[in-house]
């Protein structure tokens, strides 16, 4: 019985390191993202800002896709628990996290 209630709270703190990963991944990706995207220049085109965009973007999905892999491990990359999961931790995390760095940074 003692060895179950070790369990859980093992499982529970790593669910809550797990989370915090996925956390700071998210705050400090969106701090990261507003000042590499604010020092373009105003008058650069539009290729300029696409471009910093969409790697900003693919960085933040390999992050937030490697954190989620060391915790899942690649043998659940098929299933529909690692993408549910994944997608779930991820919108609430920048829900929460984008917006704190969007104040700290402005």
């Amino acid at each position: 019985m003692a060895a179950a209630a070790d369990n859980t709270a093992a499982s529970s703190g790593r669910i809550l390191v797990h989370c915090l990963a996925h956390g700071a991944w998210a705050f400090g990706y969106a701090l990261a993202a507003l000042v590499w995207l604010s020092q373009a220049e105003s008058t650069s085109d539009i290729n300029t800002w696409a471009m910093r965009f969409l790697l900003v973007g693919a960085i933040g999905v390999m992050g937030s896709l490697g954190i989620q892999l060391s915790w899942w491990g690649r043998s659940h990359v098929a299933t529909v628990r690692f993408w549910a999961s994944w997608f779930a931790v991820t919108t609430l995390c920048n829900i929460v996290g984008i917006p704190m760095a969007v104040r700290l940074f402005y």
